[in-house]
């Protein structure tokens, strides 16, 4: 939700905004100039996934259903041992039904150079700046969602 369907959704809506202002006279509407604020695009997109987010942790406070955002490890089927930024176990919990959802980042492929002179389809959501030029690397349905927006 935070760097996928979400954030990419409201930026293909921008996107395709572009093309539907062509047609707003046709439409009915009088709108100023055509032209586009990304800085402004890219605040409220971050400023809903935030929205949305506040609107999740509510819903499991309100359903007694506790968010531990540590890392885990499994210390048999129903036991977990909770790590934060150490070795050391800081908590173990017990429960007949666990859910993890440990999200992901994309991977710079271990390429030298590649952090340096590149970014990731999560970096788009919250970049300040359009980027002047773009080269989409892959044919995921990512890359193809990216290069769709952009």
């Amino acid at each position: 939700m935070n760097v996928g369907c979400i954030p990419k959704k409201l930026m293909h809506f921008a996107a395709g905004f572009g093309d539907y202002y062509n047609d707003y006279k046709a439409a009915g509407w009088n709108l100023p100039e055509k032209s586009h604020n990304w800085p402004a695009m890219v605040k409220n997109v971050q400023k809903y996934v935030k929205k949305m987010n506040w609107g999740y942790t509510i819903d499991l406070m309100t359903k007694e259903i506790e968010y531990i955002n540590m890392f885990a490890k499994f210390a048999d089927p129903h036991t977990l041992n909770l790590y934060q930024g150490t070795d050391e176990i800081k908590r173990t919990i017990t429960a007949e039904h666990i859910v993890i959802a440990v999200g992901g980042r994309p991977s710079y492929g271990g390429i030298p150079g590649a952090e340096e002179c590149t970014f990731t389809s999560d970096d788009i959501f919250s970049m300040e700046d359009v980027p002047d030029h773009v080269l989409i690397c892959g044919a995921s349905y990512i890359a193809l969602e990216s290069a769709g927006m952009l």
